[in-house]
């Protein structure tokens, strides 16, 4: 039995790199496909909180019990219903991504980049 490492401590891990919000740089090159990358996002961010609302939805107590109940409320208030849950948290994503689209929309408009009022959707040609 190999004890050369006994009584070391571990080294803890190395910590990960600070990530600060980087700058938008708005153009009139990329902002039709910038409008395009958030409405896409946002469609795809409002498929998954409709599917998880669906999915985590217990319609039935467990085991018809009171702690079931108690267990099903609880579950719902945390996935659901709640102001931090899943779902609220989707929901608070999915409309700050229709905004920023909304405002690059306008500022396509105002560019003289798009003639209606958003932007086609090209969900097929976006990296999953």
């Amino acid at each position: 039995m190999d004890r050369s490492n006994e009584g070391a401590v571990a080294s803890p891990p190395a910590a990960a790199p600070k990530v600060f919000p980087q700058p938008l740089k708005v153009t009139p090159d990329n902002v039709v496909e910038l409008a395009k990358l958030f409405r896409n996002a946002a469609d795809r961010i409002s498929a998954l909180r409709a599917d998880a609302e669906i999915t985590l939805f217990l319609a039935e107590p467990w085991m018809g019990d009171e702690v079931s109940r108690w267990m099903r409320e609880f579950f719902h208030e945390y996935f659901l219903h709640g102001e931090n849950s899943f779902a609220h948290v989707l929901r608070d994503i999915e409309r700050q991504h229709k905004a920023h689209a909304s405002a690059l929309e306008g500022v396509a408009r105002q560019y003289g980049l798009l003639e209606d009022e958003t932007v086609p959707r090209y969900t097929d040609k976006l990296p999953r």
